[in-house]
């Protein structure tokens, strides 16, 4: 019973995601484009999660495929991040952004073999997000100018939760079995609540542009 439940929250996820990039996709033109490039990451991740599970299906080693969405997931959401400030105040988030992308490198070429967790490039990467999104989450707290609090919350969720499990990934095998699958039905619920915060985003956003053309 417990690996049915397993199985339905982890593989119901990837069409919850495809609804919700095809929703972002329906409203592409009327988007920011700060959401463009989300939609992007969103279709990265969809095309990247599709893959996944088809390699793990055949019995294939499917981290080559987490590799390379990393690099998507850091390009896609730095210039998301960016488009956020004006020209004079966005060197600051490419020194980081640039800063990420080194130790994806390193990690990647140097560090570790292609089908294997670039450890330390995925923590770098996650902190990022977590900080950037941390920052916006901040500002709305006070009052001040922020971008899209829903979607920071769920990439904060999800950044958050991902860098627990995934930095810790090659020592999973060391705990029980019924341990593994907890902790993976855990990331699969997040993952789900995450893409609902996303979604709930495009609608907030869907509704204002309404109302202020009805003004």
């Amino acid at each position: 019973m417990q690996w049915s439940i397993y199985k339905i929250v982890a593989y119901i996820g990837v069409p919850v995601l495809l609804g919700i990039t095809v929703l972002y996709g329906v409203k592409y033109k009327s988007l920011s484009r700060a959401l463009k490039f989300f939609f992007v990451y969103l279709l990265c991740m969809l095309i990247s999660d599709l893959i996944s599970k088809y390699l793990y299906f055949v019995h294939q080693n499917n981290l080559s495929v987490l590799q390379v969405f990393n690099y998507a997931e850091w390009m896609f959401l730095s210039i998301f991040y960016i488009l956020f400030y004006e020209k004079g105040k966005r060197r600051k988030i490419w020194a980081l952004s640039f800063f990420v992308f080194l130790t994806l490198f390193i990690g990647s070429v140097f560090l570790y073999e292609f089908s294997e967790y670039n450890v330390i490039g995925y923590f770098a990467l996650k902190i990022f997000i977590i900080s950037m999104s941390i920052r916006e989450i901040y500002q709305y707290q006070f009052g001040e100018k922020n971008h899209y609090y829903f979607i920071n919350i769920g990439l904060l969720l999800s950044a958050a939760v991902n860098l627990v499990i995934f930095t810790f990934g090659n020592k999973l095998s060391d705990f029980s079995v019924e341990v593994q699958k907890g902790l993976w039905l855990f990331n699969a619920t997040v993952f789900i609540i995450t893409l609902m915060l996303f979604m709930y985003e495009l609608l907030l956003v869907t509704k204002w542009k309404k109302n202020r053309l009805l003004t």
